[in-house]
């Protein structure tokens, strides 16, 4: 929650700010000499709803009740069917001009200042008139379907370790257990999702508190936004994390507390990378599996996948061939039938989606033709003789000139100690950006009726809180517990007067 110029937005304490709707609005405008203020077309009674004028934004219920998922996602200007839409302002900015504000909260839309940043056509469209730019990592709509929301895709060829992107900072929450959550209170279970257990970033342990097991830890960027491939997976995070101060100590700098002193956490391609190929991790079966509706791409489930294709699938299309019910538009309805299964099926799951009957006997038909030759059967099949992995791939390829217009770039800045005292480490450009480039995109971890609660941190009364006394604020005899909150609040956005915690978990910088 921070306040001020978003180029030098820093807290200089570790005390916590809460901004008024004004100033939130301040944060997605951006510094230089092209600063302004909103002009008249949008009143202040509109402030609150500009607090997140640079996301666009979507509720939706999950299934389970006490808990809501919010997507979040900078829109650019693109066309899109009949509408277009407007550029956003990006978390953080290098743009030297104001960009107009879309807001969509619900059903409410609110809209700023006009923008030169595209060229209308005479369908009514708005086409974006900057130039391309290179990229090599980008965020966009994953391959894996609708369940899966964004993926990440890297824009140039990598090779085995290779690091992916730009070395991570680390968050720690030192004082939340994984999966543990305030008594009574469900809201943070999403979080679950996007945090490891503190030993994976080599957090300090604090044995003087007796909290050895009780640390978790918040690695936001590439590791955070990848999609999970079980045993499929091209990419891994290799933890681990550098413990850095930027120079500042405890005993004399206020700013020592306000930002993570854990940084450089890596991710590395463990094969070679084609340019346009999503990435994926593999976070292993311990959960994912029990999500419905995810594709579930275990080697022992793939297995079952391909034992349905070939030996019972296409063995039966082929057994009745000479049929003449059985047309292509037949074969193309029974095999949407099998992909649209209506119960719960792990391995149809991995079919191939938006694939023609016709392609898929095609790749079989190969598929079975060497294995004749190798004298291999479904069993074991894998590798490039699997058809079920096979499709799996080549459908998570995009073209980059897709990821252009779908995606955003991941890779426009990288972090490294800011110029700014007390203020950490920052973010630098990585090449030349026109003004109007969106360079910060990040979606968002929603804690929406218990945020700051979830984040809430309670020391228990201590012998050494009794002896050295604060009257005014621990009771009788320094007894009453003290609370304070994560250093993860410090890198999210709310409001004093919503329960409502946003916290950005793409690319992120101190």
């Amino acid at each position: 929650m921070r306040t001020g110029n978003p180029a030098s937005v820093r807290f200089h304490s570790p005390a916590l700010r809460d901004p008024t709707p004004s100033s939130f609005h301040t944060n997605f405008r951006t510094a230089g000499d092209a600063m302004s203020t909103s002009k008249g077309a949008v009143n202040e009674t509109t402030n609150a709803s500009k607090a997140f004028g640079c996301f666009q934004q979507s509720i939706e219920e999950q299934s389970y009740p006490s808990t809501l998922s919010l997507t979040s996602t900078l829109s650019r200007p693109q066309s899109k069917g009949s509408h277009s839409m407007v550029r956003t302002r990006p978390l953080v900015s290098l743009s030297l001009s104001l960009l107009p504000t879309l807001v969509r909260l619900g059903t409410t839309s609110v809209t700023a200042d006009a923008s030169a940043d595209c060229t209308v056509q005479l369908d009514g469209t708005c086409v974006s008139s900057l130039p391309r730019l290179e990229c090599g990592v980008y965020m966009a709509p994953s391959t894996l379907g609708e369940d899966t929301n964004l993926g990440i895709y890297t824009g140039k060829a990598l090779r085995t370790d290779d690091v992916v992107n730009f070395p991570e900072i680390a968050i720690p929450l030192l004082f939340r257990e994984w999966g543990e959550h305030v008594e009574g209170i469900a809201d943070g279970a999403l979080w679950d999702r996007y945090i490891w257990e503190g030993e994976v970033a080599d957090l300090e342990t604090y044995t003087d508190r007796n909290r050895i097991d009780n640390r978790a830890v918040f690695v936001p960027g590439v590791g955070c936004t990848v999609n999970s491939v079980l045993d499929m997976n091209n990419i891994e995070s290799t933890h681990g994390s550098t413990y850095d101060t930027a120079g500042l100590h405890r005993s004399r700098d206020p700013g020592t507390g306000a930002f993570s002193p854990y940084h450089s956490a890596l991710t590395t391609a463990v094969t070679d990378i084609a340019p346009g190929a999503e990435l994926f991790a593999s976070y292993g079966d311990y959960w994912v599996p029990s999500i419905p509706g995810v594709q579930v791409t275990l080697d022992e489930v793939l297995d079952v996948t391909e034992d349905f294709l070939q030996n019972d699938l296409y063995e039966f299309v082929q057994s009745h061939r000479d049929a003449d019910a059985l047309t292509p538009d037949v074969k193309e309805a029974l095999f949407a039938f099998v992909k649209d299964f209506p119960l719960p099926n792990q391995p149809f799951s991995n079919l191939p989606r938006n694939v023609p009957w016709a392609d898929v006997e095609r790749a079989i038909h190969e598929a079975g033709t060497h294995r004749k030759h190798t004298d291999t059967t479904t069993d074991n099949v894998s590798g490039e003789s699997s058809v079920a992995r096979q499709f799996i791939r080549e459908q998570s390829i995009r073209d980059l000139a897709w990821l252009d217009e779908h995606g955003y770039c991941q890779d426009h800045l990288r972090p490294g100690r800011s110029t700014l005292p007390q203020a950490g480490r920052g973010a630098f450009a990585t090449r030349n950006l026109p003004a109007g480039s969106v360079v910060g995109y990040a979606p968002l971890i929603h804690i929406g009726l218990h945020g700051r609660e979830v984040l809430r941190i309670t020391y228990p009364p201590s012998e050494h809180d009794h002896h050295v006394g604060n009257d005014d604020n621990d009771g009788e005899n320094g007894t009453t517990p003290r609370t304070s909150y994560d250093l993860v609040l410090n890198y999210s956005f709310a409001h004093r007067n919503s329960t409502v915690i946003l916290t950005p978990y793409g690319g992120m910088y101190n």
